[in-house]
């Protein structure tokens, strides 16, 4: 019985030997892993040894995730498949993770049925990017897209970014916005196409900053039919900074049947935003609308909103509620107007040379616009005539928000209106007349279209028309400007003033005067201007003492008239 005992107990040893060697059969396959972390989130970068099995297994390798106890024991949190960038080379990242935290991350393959751990590593998230002294660099385009997982951060630009024109998607939204600060370090980023109808570089921003960066080609090709906000820096921005920022060749294509849209060359919807020394040449914005009952665009920004009180206002600055200082844009503007739908009665178009819509009451200041707008109102529409417009070539209008505040701005314009199937070489002023008198409210000024609601002040302004007959001034019954306001005496020769000094309305139209073919102010409903007109002041006139103007407007103005 013993000896049966004995005999028996060998062979479940031998038994066990036989499963102890199968199961410690192996793949051969190595690899070593390599972390990079951010405050939440760790990328494993993983190098994997040349071997035969290695393309058997890629398909289940993955990485798992364990937390440690304050024992030094781990818990399993999570896992994350690999993925491959070539036949050795692959990576995981785990996002959402606690700041400045230890893990333990074990990388796993699958080989005949068995699982092989083949690479541990520990790494802790950082605190890289909480300070301004200590942010995290950016070097690729993929690392400038992976800031949505730490979205506020401080980043610092490491070198130029090339976008290659491959197609930006949406990197922030409006849930999900921006909120850090973004310092280009002097760099450059080109080449970026948009996508999406809600788009521009960070798209969407709140309480973010921008500074010391250039940007250069911007372009995109939009058509959409809900509501859109563009611009090359983002679509909208709010309680932000910008400063610093020059952005070179913007071109814009939108087609529309959307009934809400802000485009402007730089921001589409700034709310108590403030850009300091902000710049964009070669801008060329193109829309073709079909419906809208907000259309707000500009070659700067397209609208602006918001209460004063809460514009940024950097230490160390003036404590003034600031919208835009020493910013300039270059550039043409074309909007096309085809309302077929006879319900569209509500529709309000403002486009300006510099911004569409200046519902802020934070100050324009020191700022230029050198540009050519063009709006096209087709007469075939049923339509045409039912909706008010409003062109100005600094400032199509404030129809929502607060009081306009404009001081020591240009606007070196050439704004053209045409109703119909106008073309280039019929007459601007012709056509002008046509849309205007069958138009409900058109409004087009050299300055401002359109102001209906409160003027903080409009002061010390200059407007130099590129092409005088291009131009007609729609302002408010009689004395919106005073003959004394109007510096340049080669052009009081062609208003009309009554007794108190005001310019009037000509009662009739003669087009054999010679007013007639020069700037015109013409009267027509403008909300409350009328009773604000003292705060109306100093507006200049196509030739004027450069003495008078701001710094920065004045060498533009001097560098382009030389």
């Amino acid at each position: 019985m013993k000896k049966i005992t004995k005999l028996l107990t060998i062979a479940f040893l031998f038994i066990g030997l036989l499963v102890v060697t199968a199961c410690s059969s192996t793949s051969g396959v190595n690899a070593t892993m390599e972390a990079k972390s951010t405050p939440t989130s760790i990328k494993l970068n993983i190098q994997f040894g040349e071997n035969s099995n290695l393309s058997s297994v890629k398909s289940s390798a993955e990485v798992k995730r364990y937390s440690y106890e304050t024992d030094g024991t781990t818990t399993y949190n999570d896992k994350k498949s690999v993925t491959f960038d070539n036949d050795t080379q692959g990576s995981a990242t785990f996002t959402g993770l606690a700041k400045n935290t230890k893990y333990k991350f074990v990388l796993y393959i699958t080989y005949k049925s068995y699982v092989e751990e083949i690479a541990t590593i520990d790494a802790s998230t950082s605190n890289i990017g909480e300070t301004e002294d200590n942010p995290i660099e950016i070097s690729t385009v993929e690392e400038f897209k992976a800031m949505s997982d730490n979205r506020e951060a401080y980043y610092k630009l490491a070198n130029d970014l090339d976008f290659k024109n491959e197609g930006l998607s949406v990197i922030f939204s409006k849930g999900e916005p921006f909120e850090g600060h973004f310092d280009g370090n002097g760099k450059t980023i080109s080449n970026v196409k948009l996508t999406s109808s809600n788009a521009g570089l960070f798209n969407a921003c709140d309480g973010a900053e921008i500074k010391n960066l250039t940007i250069t080609n911007v372009n995109a090709t939009v058509s959409s039919s809900s509501s859109s906000f563009i611009g090359a820096l983002a679509g909208q921005m709010k309680d932000s900074i910008v400063t610093d920022v020059t952005i070179n060749t913007i071109d814009f294509k939108y087609t529309t049947s959307a009934s809400d849209y802000r485009i402007g060359g730089v921001v589409g919807f700034a709310d108590c935003t403030t850009f300091n020394n902000v710049k964009a040449n070669d801008v060329n914005v193109s829309i073709e609308s079909t419906k809208g009952t907000k259309v707000y665009a500009g070659l700067f920004i397209g609208s602006a909103f918001g209460d004063p009180s809460k514009l940024v206002v950097k230490e160390g600055e003036p404590e003034v509620s600031t919208l835009a200082y020493n910013c300039g844009v270059v550039g043409k503007l074309s909007v096309k107007l085809e309302y077929k739908s006879s319900n569209e009665k509500n529709v309000g178009v403002y486009v300006g040379g510099f911004i569409g819509n200046n519902g802020s009451c934070g100050i324009i200041t020191d700022s230029y616009t050198d540009s050519t707008i063009k709006v096209t109102n087709a007469k075939t529409a049923t339509n045409y005539n039912n909706f008010p417009l409003a062109v100005g070539g600094f400032v199509g209008g404030n129809t929502e928000g607060n009081g306009m505040n404009i001081d020591n701005v240009l606007a070196r314009v050439d704004v053209k209106v045409y109703s119909g199937d106008a073309t280039e070489e019929q007459s601007a002023i012709d056509e002008l007349n046509d849309t205007l008198i069958t138009s409900k409210a058109t409004y087009v000024g050299g300055l401002a279209g359109v102001v209906n609601k409160t003027i903080t002040k409009i002061e010390n302004s200059f407007i130099k028309f590129k092409t005088i007959t291009d131009v007609i001034a729609y302002l408010k019954e009689y004395n919106v400007v005073k003959a004394s306001d109007v510096k340049d005496t080669n052009y009081q020769n062609y208003f009309i003033k009554d007794a108190s000094d005001n310019y009037v309305v000509p009662t009739s139209y003669d087009e054999n005067e010679t007013y007639y073919e020069k700037v015109r102010f013409v009267d027509n409903e403008i909300g409350s201007l009328k009773e604000n007109a003292s705060k109306v002041n100093n507006i200049y006139f196509s030739t004027f003492d450069t003495t008078l103007m701001a710094k920065n407007i004045k060498a533009y103005f001097e560098s382009v008239n030389n």
